[in-house]
């Protein structure tokens, strides 16, 4: 049994790469016209429609996006029925894959930003910003991904996560600031265009936030 150990293992884990790979690959199940009605979508579409063009198969990206919307269905059956037997499995060990990648990145991002304002001077000063190496306040706790889980799960649909969220940010704030009187909590939503598209500068706050000290004393 010892000799033939590591090929059980090389097999255990190639069972498990592969398992994992179904899970975490980009297939969603339901798909329409309105999944493709993104630039970035579009432009993968005209990206593919001429690599395969250069393969011999002429398509146009119209053709190719309703080949995808008709073929998806059964590429998406035949994912969920190759891991169904190792449902009981993955519940058992808790090793499953609860997101799957990205098909293409997110052109309207959110960066969250937080403020307080006390004492003698009343304007707004930034504490914490994404991606802002000069506003890093609890940068580690913010960037860990189950904290970042919360608030990016909101910037598109709120939930009663975000209030819970800005109310949690703002006890650690008036703990640890004494002069602070009022914490804000946002999000700045960008756009983001293909390379080569002249550049969207408007930007919009969203999902603002402000508590008082007085509305968390207890």
């Amino acid at each position: 049994m010892r000799e033939h150990w590591p090929k059980i293992r090389a097999a255990l884990l190639a069972v498990v790469l592969l398992w994992q790979g179904l899970l975490a690959s980009p297939m969603p199940s339901n798909i329409d016209a309105s999944s493709f009605d993104n630039p970035i979508a579009e432009a993968e579409l005209v990206r593919w429609s001429e690599l395969l063009a250069g393969l011999g198969w002429a398509v146009t990206p119209h053709e190719l996006e309703r080949g995808v919307i008709e073929h998806l269905g059964g590429v998406a059956s035949a994912k969920k029925a190759a891991l169904k037997p190792l449902k009981p499995l993955q519940r058992t060990l808790g090793i499953g894959q609860a997101w799957g990648l990205f098909t293409y990145p997110n052109t309207y991002p959110h960066q969250l930003i937080i403020s307080v304002r006390g004492g003698s001077d009343q304007r707004w000063q930034t504490l914490y910003a994404a991606l802002d190496p000069e506003h890093e306040w609890h940068k580690s706790t913010f960037v860990y991904r189950r904290i970042r889980g919360v608030y990016d799960d909101n910037a598109s649909r709120t939930r009663p996560s975000y209030s819970h969220f800005v109310d949690w940010v703002a006890g650690m704030a008036f703990e640890e600031l004494p002069e602070v009187n009022e914490v804000r909590v946002h999000m700045i939503r960008t756009h983001v265009k293909p390379p080569g598209e002249t550049p969207d500068p408007e930007t919009s706050i969203r999902l603002s936030r402000v508590v008082r000290r007085s509305e968390l004393a207890p």
